[in-house]
């Protein structure tokens, strides 16, 4: 993406409280993403043992699922089915099939370090996505 030269982010440095203060549609696309985008409003965790935990399947690989104003992969699990398929439901996926992790360190193990593993998400009223994300364990 190439430099806006009516973007006070890409022009020059400009202090915070400046930056605000300028109308939304001067900023280029990247920087109005990232100033008035929405937020992923996760929290993290430690560790969580992701056995018997469940996440949908499609086109042989786990359904991962993008969020915007990020560039990464997430990688959705559930502890409960009727929640996993209220999810799909909402993103509107129609087909998939549901795995059962049966040993949740070799999985997180096996997630590529791209993909963010996230549990139990949910849109709240307000239309944002809930979630805890699961730290990868470190070999």
């Amino acid at each position: 993406m190439e430099p806006s030269n009516t973007c006070p982010l890409c022009m020059a440095y400009q202090p915070v409280s400046e930056i605000f203060d300028v109308p939304e549609d001067r900023y280029c696309k990247r920087h109005r993403l990232t100033i008035y985008g929405p937020r992923a409003t996760g929290k993290r965790s430690e560790y969580v043992d992701l056995t018997g935990c469940m996440f949908a399947w499609r086109n042989e690989s786990p359904l991962t699922c993008e969020m915007p104003g990020s560039d990464l992969a997430y990688l959705a699990c559930f502890r409960r089915h009727e929640d996993l398929v209220r999810f799909m439901h909402s993103i509107k996926v129609p087909s998939y099939t549901v795995k059962v992790i049966v040993h949740g360190g070799e999985f997180l193990d096996c997630v590529p370090r791209e993909v963010r593993v996230i549990l139990d998400p949910r849109q709240t009223e307000e239309g944002t996505l809930r979630y805890t994300e699961i730290t990868l364990q470190s070999s």
